[in-house]
């Protein structure tokens, strides 16, 4: 449903990290990112640099 809306067509590339671990309430953020890429971006990569 959002990746439908005119605002964003042109963004056809979409990650989503949520953060999942309520296991421990003194640990969990209830936070998350969004990114959407640009479809005039061809190659796009991600890090962990943990």
């Amino acid at each position: 449903l959002l990746m439908s809306s005119e605002e964003l067509r042109l963004f056809d590339k979409v990650r989503v990290f949520l953060d999942e671990d309520f296991s421990s309430a003194e640990h969990f953020t209830a936070l998350g990112n969004f990114y959407f890429v640009h479809e005039s971006l061809k190659d796009v990569l991600l890090w962990d640099f943990k």
